[in-house]
This record gives C-alpha cells, sequence and structure tokens, in this order.
C-alpha cells in the first residue's frame, strides 16, 4: 500500500479523521472530498482516503488534493479488500482519536464538521452518530429530510445501551452516520464481522459500550440513495447478512432483536414481493440464498414462486399501490421508478 501526504504534520496530532473508502468512483469521490474540504478547521481534523486499487482515475483526483491541502491523506491499497476490510485499514492508519467514517459520493451540510466536533469536545462518546437526510443519486431532490426520528442532541449514558441500540441499529447501516473512539474498534473482534458489509455495526454492538453514546438529531449528512454499486448484494446484506448481524447479538434480549429483523425476513412474502418489483429478488438468489437456509417446505416453495413472478407487472402493481395509499413514502417510490431491468426480468 502506498500513503501519499503533502508536508509534515509536527507537533499535532488530529483530533478527528473522517475516513472515506472508495473503489472507482473518481468524479463522485472528487465532489465529495471537495465538499469535506471546504469545513476543516484545521489540523485538528484530517481528511483519508482508502482508495481499493482503483483502476480509474481516483489516484490522480486525489494526488491533486494532497497537494492542495496538508489535512489530506490518501491510502491506496495493493487490492480490493471490501468495505469492511478498507474502512479497517482506514481506521487503523488514522490518526485522530476518533474516526468519522465517510461515504464517496455523500455530501456535509454546512457546519457539520464544527458540530461534530463541539459534540465530542463536549461529551467525550464513545460513539457519535450523525442524523441525516436522503436525496435522490445526484444528492438533488430530499426524499426523506431527517432519517432518524430524534431531536435535539441525546444522550445514553451506560444504562440505557438497549435503548440506544434500539433507537440507532437501523439507520446506521448507513456508515456515514458513525463517528466512533478509535481505541473502542481496536479493542474489538473485527475478523468475526468482515464479510457483511455491516462490521462497523458489530464492532459498536459487539457488547455493551464501557462508555456513553451521543445522537446530533439534527441532519448534517446528505445521503445519496441507490446507488448502483450496492443493487447486486441488496438481497444478501439486508435479508441475509442483516439478520444474521442482529441475531449474533446474544446480550440484547430476543424481543428487542425480533423487533429490528425478524430471523428469517425472507418469509414476509409482502417484503419478498416488493424486492422481487425492484429487481433484488429473482430465482437466483432464491436458489443460492434463501433455499439452502430455509428448512420450511410451505416456506421454500412460496419464496420460490414469488422468484417466478414477473417482474414488470409486479413492479407496476407495487408502485400504484405506493402512490395511490403511501405517497409519503418518496424513497420507494423513488427507488421503484428508477430500478432497472435486466435480460430475464421482465
Amino acid at each position: 500500500m502506498r500513503d501519499l501526504m503533502s508536508g509534515e504534520r509536527k507537533g499535532v496530532a488530529p483530533f478527528l479523521t473522517i475516513c472515506i473508502a472508495t473503489y472507482e468512483r473518481a468524479e463522485q469521490l472528487r465532489r465529495t472530498v471537495e465538499c469535506i474540504l471546504a469545513q476543516l478547521p484545521g489540523p485538528e481534523v484530517e481528511l483519508l482516503v482508502v482508495d481499493g486499487a482503483s483502476r480509474d482515475h481516483t489516484a490522480q483526483v486525489m494526488e491533486s488534493f494532497v497537494s492542495r491541502s496538508r489535512l489530506v491523506r490518501y491510502l491506496r491499497l495493493a487490492s480490493k479488500g471490501g468495505v469492511d476490510n478498507d474502512f479497517r485499514k482506514g481506521l487503523e492508519d488514522a490518526r485522530g482519536k476518533y474516526v468519522w467514517f465517510f461515504c464517496d459520493d455523500d455530501f456535509l451540510a454546512d457546519t457539520a464538521v464544527e458540530r461534530v466536533l463541539d459534540a465530542l469536545h463536549t461529551h467525550s462518546p464513545e460513539v457519535l452518530i450523525v442524523n441525516g437526510e436522503a436525496r435522490d443519486e445526484k444528492c438533488g431532490e430530499v426524499l426523506n429530510e431527517n432519517l432518524l426520528r430524534i431531536r435535539g442532541c441525546r444522550i445514553y449514558a451506560q444504562d440505557r445501551q438497549l435503548e440506544f441500540f434500539r433507537d440507532v441499529v437501523a439507520y446506521i447501516t448507513y456508515i456515514g452516520a458513525v463517528v466512533i473512539r478509535r481505541e473502542l474498534w481496536l479493542q474489538r473482534p473485527h475478523q468475526r464481522y468482515s464479510g457483511s458489509e455491516l462490521a462497523h455495526i458489530g464492532m459498536i454492538f459487539h457488547e455493551s459500550l464501557p462508555g456513553i453514546a451521543v445522537v446530533i438529531g439534527e441532519p448534517l449528512v446528505r445521503l445519496s440513495q441507490f446507488s448502483s454499486q450496492w443493487s447486486s448484494r441488496a438481497f444478501r446484506i439486508w435479508m441475509i447478512n442483516w439478520p444474521g448481524l442482529i441475531w449474533s447479538f446474544d446480550w440484547i434480549p430476543e424481543r428487542i432483536r425480533r423487533a429490528i429483523v425478524p430471523r428469517y425476513p425472507w418469509r414476509n412474502i409482502p417484503k419478498l414481493i416488493i424486492l422481487r418489483a425492484v429487481g433484488d429478488y429473482d430465482l437466483e438468489k432464491y436458489t443460492t440464498q434463501v433455499r439452502p437456509l430455509e428448512k420450511n417446505f410451505l416456506y421454500r416453495a412460496v419464496t420460490r414462486a414469488v422468484a417466478l413472478i414477473p417482474r414488470r407487472p409486479v413492479r407496476l402493481l407495487v408502485l400504484a399501490c405506493y402512490s395511490m395509499f403511501l405517497p409519503g413514502r418518496k424513497q420507494r417510490i423513488f427507488q421503484l421508478k428508477r430500478s432497472r431491468f435486466a435480460p430475464g426480468q421482465e
């Protein structure tokens, strides 16, 4: 791996590292880095970009930023290690006491860095969660202006860990919401969760936090929704990896885990039909992902039948139902409208 850095940092260790993992998304990355750089206050915050051996012009984009600012570092890996491992390498290389994981196509609201720094200095939490708003894939139209239904700054003491889990765990599947104390991460077993594409959640909730957690209820991050880079893996992530992760937290009462996600979420047939409508579920996913885990003959038959429904009519039906009865669900309507047909899906 290669670490490119302009200038030496003498005498001042950053307090916060904003860490971006990227792979072959040079132009999206350029816009995101520009947005973050405009808010960096000085040597208290560094920006570290971890590149999983991109073959596009990511290296040239980052070298231009490194030459412009001493606050930017670029770590190019020898090979692509997957999102979990790339973020882990970034955290290990980070120089800040805290690490804010960030996505390469999202943006910060004005004063976001200032607000996060203030909360970290004031409360010294183990974990800080930043609220966000959902926008379309170009970060233009607002689809959900408040993803986390929390107002103000909420502090969770150690005796409120279950409440913290219940309030935030589904939301922080979006890694750009997470700021974590670096030493906490290093003390926990990353390898146990690596490959889930949700390892950061495993690291936070592996066991009860040793200190407080904080949530900033004001939306400070603008999320770009429905990026195509996740589409091929969406079913495995949300229907296989996600429930497997949640149900691995033995210290969380079963009733709370069940309220977050069922152990076998593909048994929710209306949800499975919606996934068929947007193109995230098909016969190949039934054969390779559902059938090996589903032991009940009836559920195997029904989930296979859903996989065989022609996608075009079910998409139109589901879109009509959302538009008529749930017009406020802009994110799902947007996803249905923008979903594309691959060969054999119609």
